[in-house]
């Protein structure tokens, strides 16, 4: 989530300002919302409220979060199915490049929870496309391991294999009935999210069942 390609904000931060943006919109419906911040365990846990201070609270947790370990995403799903008695909306914001089996485990266990569940992955365009050109070293962001290489000469199975990443996590998700919107880095925050919101929002006007 540390990534910065060539766009003003790295991944979490762009991240951040999705989930306060809409923590902003519940607010105003007095939803209560709360927040986890976690990577291999919950590091930062505030219950939910409706009150307009939770969003400075929520604000000021997010902008002192460095994210700097690996996250453990499934097993944090199970520890929250768990944690919550009553049906929640939860609202889960990452770029999931994580274990996938455990990722969807957890989504197994929020749906026997009986949960809904949103999920929003945020990726940077350099990690669809690697356009880097020329010798390059590529460093693991969460670990100590390089990789010295020449893009072109893997880029089209790179991309192929993001592209069959993205669309798995696509349809795995789906088949869980939970809704799945990818949000990229390069792309204006606002328009992106007010295109998905009024999507859901027709989506819910026509699966709605009439009333004569």
């Amino acid at each position: 989530m540390n990534y910065r390609g060539n766009v003003p904000l790295n991944k979490f931060d762009y991240a951040a300002t999705l989930v306060v943006s809409l923590a902003m919109l519940l607010t105003r419906q007095q939803d209560p919302v709360g927040l986890v911040l976690f990577d291999e365990a919950a590091t930062t846990v505030l219950p939910p409220s409706a009150t307009q201070s939770q969003i400075l609270v929520m604000s000021g947790l997010l902008e002192r979060c460095r994210p700097a370990r690996k996250t453990e995403l499934g097993t944090m799903l199970h520890s929250l199915a768990d944690q919550f008695r009553r049906r929640n909306l939860l609202v889960i914001v990452s770029d999931l490049l994580t274990d996938l089996d455990a990722l969807y485990n957890g989504l197994n266990r929020l749906r026997f929870s009986g949960h809904e569940v949103l999920i929003m992955q945020v990726l940077d365009r350099d990690e669809v496309e690697l356009p880097f050109e020329g010798p390059t070293i590529f460093h693991d962001i969460e670990g100590e391991e390089e990789l010295f290489a020449e893009p072109w000469a893997f880029r089209r199975s790179y991309q192929n294999a993001m592209n069959t990443f993205m669309q798995e996590v696509r349809r795995e998700c789906g088949a869980r009935g939970y809704d799945h919107v990818c949000f990229f880095t390069d792309e204006p925050l606002g328009k992106s999210l007010s295109y998905f919101l009024h999507s859901r929002q027709e989506a819910d006007r026509t699966t709605r069942p009439s009333s004569r």
